[in-house]
């Protein structure tokens, strides 16, 4: 994954991340769309993010 936005504080308290993702439906789901999300989540849990961190802090940071 290549950042290219400057970090900064969210005003919801919490960070979007948005990407392209072709594919097509079968059966109402976009499976490229599951994939790349599944790889997305891993590779953040990976850098030491925590799921449901009420400040998106990560967890290394905190422990």
């Amino acid at each position: 994954m290549v950042i290219k936005t400057e970090p900064k504080a969210s005003r919801l308290g919490a960070n979007l991340i948005a990407c392209n993702v072709e594919g097509k439906l079968e059966n109402n789901v976009n499976w490229a769309e599951v994939d790349a999300v599944e790889a997305l989540i891993e590779e953040l849990l990976r850098a030491g993010y925590c799921l449901n961190s009420p400040d998106s802090a990560p967890c290394s940071k905190r422990h």
